[in-house]
């Protein structure tokens, strides 16, 4: 039995799973608010089942993801990302996964994480998306780019195929938009730990 509970991101839904009933951690329960009133019932698909994760490409975020010391320091300068650390146990927990990393860090940075990735973890993702700059401001359209230009073009674009690890939410919603499962690593930490 799980006895953790679980938020999505819109507002008028929480998925729990409550323990008296048998169910497992896979068999979630749906509450939702429609009229001042709570509806509930049993679902089958829950979007984040990441029961077979280890089947999906997993499209890595880079600052305060799986860097766990991000500074939100800009522009970025060798010192910061030499001194950078990285989350262990998320790196562990994808070493069987083809992992792209996604990332706002502009393109000239791109030889220096990776190999300080590598020095700290013994680790390095398939592949990489850098950009050459930030587009129109955001992570959100830099990124839906990278989908589109490079992800996409390379791997397919059947959103299913997906898993974005993701700790900016206005992205996250860009990846949901498009039928791409998506968390932060704190809530894929917690559905591991169940």
């Amino acid at each position: 039995m799980c006895n953790k509970y679980y938020h999505l991101l819109s507002r008028d839904k929480i998925i729990v799973n409550l323990n008296h009933l048998p169910v497992n951690c896979n068999q979630l329960i749906l509450i939702t608010m429609a009229g001042g009133k709570i509806n509930t019932g049993a679902i089958t698909h829950v979007m984040m089942n990441l029961a077979n994760y280890k089947d999906k490409i997993i499209l890595l975020d880079l600052n305060y993801t799986l860097v766990e010391n991000s500074k939100g320091v800009y522009p970025y300068t060798k010192e910061l990302i030499e001194g950078e650390s990285y989350r262990l146990w998320l790196v562990q927990a994808l070493k069987q996964n083809k992992v792209i990393i996604i990332t706002v860090r502009n393109k000239q940075w791109q030889e220096l994480t990776l190999r300080c990735l590598y020095d700290a973890t013994q680790w390095q993702p398939d592949d990489s998306y850098f950009p050459v700059h930030f587009e129109q401001g955001s992570a959100p359209s830099t990124k839906l780019k990278g989908l589109q230009s490079y992800v996409f073009p390379k791997y397919g674009n059947e959103p299913e195929k997906y898993l974005a690890l993701e700790s900016n939410p206005r992205t996250r919603a860009m990846y949901t938009e498009l039928g791409i499962e998506a968390c932060s690593q704190e809530g894929f930490r917690d559905i591991l730990s169940t």
